[in-house]
């Protein structure tokens, strides 16, 4: 991504390799738009090819970069690691039209490494103009590579309230569906791109739809004061397509109950996913955001149970969802609640709050209820 008028420099990667591997020879050709691009020249600033020999000449094919480098040394490159190739440097025209974007197709037949020793899976990529976004879309932390889970999560975390070193990151980086909005589904498609689910942001079917509706309801049994409690969350409609994960942010009066980041996903319809991303730290708000980029949930159930703790006057709480939102392409988000909690049951205070309220006494309580206040210490 870059604006009319700048320079950008547009990576060309290695993904991870089964094995360690061993390169010494290498060559690309790429096609391009020459109404969007104007070819410049490569960059080799921390790429497997920096100090190679080089063989260009794109000049003679408009719309092709042709680039062949050789080395009379060995390089070598870890499996599981990711590494850039080589870096295309490019100018973009001065009229090109912001929010255009172009097809990048590396040529099979023309790519190889080590004289076609080592076998190579391709990935084409996409070129979009911008209105002056510092990164690519989807690329949260600049490093020219927009399908990494690590990006994915510092949307997580900002959707989670969560603080990242990124903060603000732009709308122009996270939004990778081009729906205008930030939502959920926009870090479940970094996750598919980095797991090669999808190829690009923004074009074919990855695109947002107007919105889909979905219910949620919420369960809960009466609390007693004092006591722990659960609120068990279910999903009674699914949206239109798939869904792949949900998020929420649950409002409450910290001086009533109290949510420490306990659930469980045992039984439930997220029981296959990893730990989801919690968030406590805001007082009277409880966050919480579950994402798999591969299983979407197909079927109505329970999504999750949270675990609580009802203080001591707890009385009949309220606990809205300000926010609940599912991962799927439309970006549906709504309110749920408030609901109220029953609260029933005396309450039962531990030995230091009995001695408190008899030091406070004579107050609003009684004697009887001090009696009963005792007797279920003693039960």
């Amino acid at each position: 991504m870059g604006s009319a008028g700048s320079t950008v420099v547009i990576p060309v990667w290695l993904d991870t390799t089964q094995a360690d591997r061993q390169i010494s020879v290498a060559a690309l050709k790429m096609n391009y738009d020459t109404d969007t691009l104007i070819y410049l020249g490569f960059d080799t600033t921390d790429a497997i090819t920096s100090g190679w020999e080089f063989i260009n000449d794109t000049e003679t094919i408009p719309g092709v970069v042709t680039i062949s480098a050789t080395s009379l040394s060995i390089t070598e490159v870890a499996s599981e690691t990711e590494r850039m190739l080589i870096g295309l440097k490019f100018q973009v025209d001065d009229f090109a039209v912001v929010g255009e974007c172009i097809e990048l197709d590396l040529i099979e037949q023309d790519f190889s490494l080590n004289n076609g020793d080592l076998p190579a899976e391709l990935t084409d990529g996409c070129f979009c103009v911008s209105a002056g976004c510092f990164a690519a879309i989807g690329d949260v932390d600049a490093d020219g590579n927009a399908g990494e889970a690590f990006d994915a999560l510092q949307i997580l975390r900002d959707i989670t309230s969560i603080i990242t070193v990124y903060d603000p990151i732009p709308l122009c980086v996270k939004d990778t569906n081009c729906s205008g909005e930030a939502a959920l589904i926009d870090a479940v498609l970094v996750l598919q791109r980095a797991v090669r689910q999808i190829e690009g942001y923004c074009v074919d079917e990855v695109v947002a739809r107007a919105p889909s509706d979905f219910t949620i309801e919420v369960d809960q049994g009466d609390i007693t004061p004092g006591e722990p409690f659960d609120i068990t969350i279910r999903l009674t409609q699914l949206p239109f397509g798939a869904v792949y994960g949900y998020s929420f942010d649950l409002d409450f009066d910290p001086d009533q109950i109290t949510f420490t980041g306990s659930i469980s996903q045992e039984g439930t319809l997220s029981e296959r996913y990893g730990d989801p991303l919690i968030n406590t730290s805001i007082p009277g708000r409880f966050s919480l955001t579950h994402v798999n980029p591969i299983s979407p949930i197909d079927e109505l159930g329970t999504l999750i149970v949270i675990h609580g703790l009802a203080s001591a006057d707890a009385v009949n709480p309220p606990i809205p969802f300000s926010r609940f939102e599912l991962a799927e392409m439309s970006e549906p988000v709504m309110t749920v609640g408030p609901i109220n909690l029953a609260v029933t049951g005396d309450p039962c205070y531990d030995t230091a709050a009995y001695a408190a309220l008899l030091a406070d006494w004579p107050n609003g309580s009684t004697v009887i209820d001090m009696i009963q206040l005792r007797s279920c210490l003693e039960e």
